[in-house]
């Protein structure tokens, strides 16, 4: 019986030392992986607005119909994931 009082006194003295880890020190590792995935985030929009906007001038520059237009937005597009990916896989 002693042994598990011993053994409910050791649990309860970690649950308590884990309730005392609070919010805001987990806060800052949360900031910064948001900041991260945000920051990919618009890269990634940077990337597929930029395939539109040189896809579109390219498309009338040169008098061609949706051609660059779709294969630099798609180009911009699987840059733009790759960078998230890269960024949501990295600790």
């Amino acid at each position: 019986m002693n042994a598990i009082a011993l053994r409910l006194g050791t649990l309860a003295a970690v649950r308590d030392r884990r309730a005392s880890v609070t919010d805001a020190e987990h806060e800052p590792d949360v900031r910064a992986r948001g900041g991260r995935l945000g920051g990919a985030l618009y890269t990634m929009m940077g990337a597929v607005g930029l395939g539109v906007g040189g896809g579109w001038a390219l498309d009338r520059h040169l008098g061609t119909s949706p051609r660059w237009l779709i294969g630099l937005s798609m180009l911009g597009l699987v840059v733009g994931f790759y960078h998230l990916v890269r960024e949501a896989m990295r600790k």
